[in-house]
């Protein structure tokens, strides 16, 4: 063959490859998206997708998630679908091992489900030890979700503890050990925490950096302490417009900033963020917007 014609069949065959890999990209961001919007959706497509591409980890892992929200919402099939969710779990494993991702998805089942369904504490603590094998950094992420799991406190603190000294930029680390303090009451600790980890504002720590610009406003609420920085933090907070499944609802920090003006004894400042508060329907809130007007 011509040296012209290898060169014109090597770029047809590129030229193939991107078009799949972009069909691929494209068929995987439409999965992601129904999982937001139509989890029967979601699941007819991945297993469509799995059909035309049985070796595609990315797939498998959709598919555990998708299979571990139906047996979450549903009753007669709960089993059914946790028994496809492990295996697709598995599998997404099995053929990228390497991928921290995809083993945290492994060990969020095992702690997650049932015995009957496949949880298992112990094959969770195996997943976790072979993420340490991948990076110091993902086993520690894959640790702490064990902990927090098995609530071992002590053990989940120390660890963080550490975490912070070996990751000093790392957001993630320093909220969750805000979170740790807060639980037990040492508000101080919590609040240097917070701060620290609301400092670290980078794409990858960015939820992590606004919780605790929220969670600065929210301990400075039970310490009564701190709270011109409570307040400012809140205001932050809001100021971002940011809304995620993965932060506080902004009514939540308007919560926060009235019962932190009540704190001030400003009554005026205290209606005007509970007015806005209130445009949320959640119970919860508006009965603590109900004890906040008794008090």
């Amino acid at each position: 063959m011509k040296l012209s014609a290898l060169i014109t069949a090597a770029l047809l065959q590129l030229a193939f490859t991107l078009s799949a890999n972009e069909a691929n990209q494209a068929s995987i961001d439409a999965i992601t998206d129904a999982i937001q919007h139509d989890l029967d959706q979601a699941e007819e497509m991945v297993v469509r997708a799995l059909n035309s591409e049985p070796d595609n980890a990315k797939l498998y892992f959709l598919c555990g998630r998708i299979m571990g929200q139906q047996a979450e919402n549903s009753f007669i099939s709960a089993l059914s679908y946790a028994r496809k969710s492990v295996n697709c779990l598995k599998k997404s494993v099995e053929l990228s091992p390497s991928n921290p991702e995809y083993k945290m998805g492994l060990i969020r089942f095992y702690l997650g489900a049932p015995g009957i369904a496949g949880g298992d504490k112990k094959l969770a603590k195996e997943q976790v030890d072979e993420v340490y094998k991948l990076s110091e950094l993902a086993g520690i992420k894959a640790e702490i979700l064990y902990l927090a799991e098995l609530a071992q406190a002590r053990e989940l603190t120390l660890l963080l503890k550490r975490a912070v000294t070996d990751f000093p930029d790392n957001a993630e680390f320093h909220y969750r050990l805000g979170l740790q303090f807060q639980q037990q009451k040492q508000y101080t600790e919590a609040h240097h925490s917070f701060e620290k980890a609301a400092t670290l504002i980078t794409e990858n720590e960015l939820i992590f950096a606004l919780n605790a610009l929220y969670q600065i406003g929210r301990n400075a609420v039970f310490s009564e302490m701190n709270i011109e920085q409570g307040i400012a933090a809140l205001e932050q907070f809001i100021g971002t417009g940011k809304t995620s499944a993965d932060l506080p609802p902004l009514e939540w920090a308007h919560l926060r900033l009235a019962q932190l003006a009540k704190l001030l004894n400003n009554p005026a400042l205290m209606e005007k963020h509970i007015q806005k508060a209130l445009a949320s329907n959640d119970r919860e809130l508006h009965r603590i917007v109900r004890q906040l007007k008794k008090g």
